[in-house]
C-alpha cells in the first residue's frame, strides 16, 4: 500500500468518524493509531486532514480514556 492509500485509509476509517462527530471510542482508537504508528503530531494530522490543535485535543481525549482501562 503506498502512501496515498494509507492517508486515505486512515482517514475513511479514523478521522472523518471523528470530525463529524463521534464517541470517545473512536478518540482511543486516534490515540492508538498515534502512538503506535507516528513519531509527530503534525504529520499525523496531515494525515488525517485537520489541524494539529484539533488533533492534540482529541489524543488527549483518547489518552484519558485509554490510561482509564
Amino acid at each position: 500500500m503506498n502512501r496515498e492509500e494509507y492517508k486515505a485509509n486512515l482517514k475513511k476509517s479514523l478521522g472523518s468518524r471523528y470530525v463529524d462527530g463521534s464517541s470517545l471510542e473512536d478518540a482511543e482508537a486516534i490515540y492508538l493509531e498515534y502512538f503506535n504508528n507516528y513519531l509527530s503530531l503534525d504529520r499525523y494530522a496531515e494525515d488525517l486532514g485537520i489541524s494539529p490543535k484539533k488533533l492534540n485535543a482529541i489524543i488527549d481525549e483518547g489518552r484519558v480514556l485509554n490510561h482509564k482501562r
